[in-house]
């Protein structure tokens, strides 16, 4: 799984959720500068 070993979270985890009816374990994130999403929270829509 890409979570642990690419550095992917849930994307929750960064206070980012998304809307469609998909388990939150499949919706994921990744920083690539650190810290970057700290303080940012949203809805992912597609």
């Amino acid at each position: 799984m890409l979570k642990g070993e690419f550095g992917f979270k849930s994307s929750v985890d960064f206070g980012v959720k998304q809307l469609h009816n998909i388990p939150e374990e499949y919706v994921m994130a990744c920083e690539l500068v650190p810290n970057a999403l700290r303080g940012i929270s949203g809805i992912i829509t597609w």
